[in-house]
């Protein structure tokens, strides 16, 4: 991050996933950016709870993979269940070189 006296070029509001992202990639080409966040702390929820196969294609890119899926757990079908009986359930093939992986918001913001 740069000094409060320095020239700025964006201003990105929130530390979500995107306002992370977007930091990546300004600070890999050398953009000078300020990141605020209101939250002093890590979030107690997760609003989700598992990463796609285009989103873990991109932490490939971004040198991260390792680090994500040390985090995580790949997971193979997620079932619906309601009354302690399966309603539904669905399961997680992939065409890619990745699968779903199961790794919650604030632990990837991390």
């Amino acid at each position: 991050m740069l000094p409060v006296t320095s020239t700025l070029d964006v201003l990105i509001v929130g530390a979500g996933p995107v306002g992370l992202m977007l930091a990546s990639q300004l600070q890999r080409r050398n953009i000078h950016y300020r990141l605020i966040e209101e939250r002093g702390q890590r979030q107690p929820r997760s609003k989700a709870g598992a990463l796609s196969p285009r989103t873990l294609e991109i932490f490939d890119h971004l040198g991260v993979l390792d680090e994500v899926i040390d985090r995580g757990l790949f997971f193979s079908a997620v079932n619906t269940v309601v009354g302690g009986q399966t309603q539904a359930r669905v399961e997680s093939g992939s065409r890619v070189g990745y699968g779903a992986l199961s790794l919650s918001q604030f632990d990837c913001e991390e």
